[in-house]
């Protein structure tokens, strides 16, 4: 990063559960709570309004069709990092599963049924970032989103304190 950019924005490489407490935050007041699960030790990553915006769509609608909690867990791996946003509302309709991250899924049947531009937005600048969107049902009752980045494109690997001239 350019001292220019550090001098811009002081947090732009985060750790990634601090980013996803961001994120909780920008959607509080809440109807239902939201819960960070994080394991430690936590990848750094960079701070950009269009993951910030994309993870903020994915828990806003989670949010908004949650029972009584909405939780985002992270999963880092050799080779993956990944978060996962989970509700435990009535999931998505069985047929718009295959289509989810589609541009249009048609009008909307319901005031409820809005999740079709908010998801194909978050969609879109996941998948800037490297990442991919799979949308699952949960076994228990509840929507699964689960966004997967490859560490090696994702990761922020801070340089050892060095510089080179």
């Amino acid at each position: 990063l350019s001292t220019r950019a550090e001098a811009e924005d002081p947090f732009a490489v985060l750790s990634l559960d601090l980013l996803l407490h961001e994120v909780a935050q920008s959607v509080k007041p809440s109807r239902v709570p939201v819960k960070v699960l994080a394991s430690s030790p936590q990848p750094l990553v960079q701070r950009s309004p269009e993951l910030l915006h994309a993870l903020n769509n994915l828990l806003s609608n989670a949010v908004r069709h949650a029972g009584t909690e909405v939780s985002m867990e992270t999963i880092v791996t050799p080779s993956e990092i990944r978060v996962a946003v989970l509700d435990d509302g009535f999931g998505f309709p069985p047929d718009l599963l295959p289509r989810l991250g589609e541009p249009m899924l048609g009008p909307a049947r319901s005031k409820s049924d809005s999740t079709g531009l908010g998801i194909f937005i978050a969609t879109t600048l996941i998948e800037r970032t490297s990442g991919r969107l799979a949308f699952s049902n949960r076994p228990e009752g509840g929507a699964r989103v689960e966004v997967r980045w490859p560490r090696e494109a994702f990761e922020v690997i801070e340089p050892s304190g060095e510089k080179e001239f």
